[in-house]
């Protein structure tokens, strides 16, 4: 597994898309969200449902994925 500063490995997204389909993705703690990478993964294969609570973005998958 390569890892690269700010972003993950190809290989490994594809690996995990394979393995893990979750219905939902919430943003936690915001660490997540720092990697751009991931963040666009996942704005591209999810759509924005609403915020649990002020400030954890949830994305629910997307109809085709």
């Amino acid at each position: 597994m390569t890892w690269a500063a700010g972003s993950i490995a190809c290989r490994h997204q594809e690996a995990n898309r394979s393995t893990f389909k979750p219905a939902l993705i919430a943003f936690w703690s915001g660490r997540l969200q720092k990697l751009e990478a991931y963040t666009a993964w996942v704005e591209t294969h999810y759509i924005f449902d609403r915020y649990f609570g002020r400030s954890h973005p949830v994305y629910r998958r997307a109809p085709n994925e």
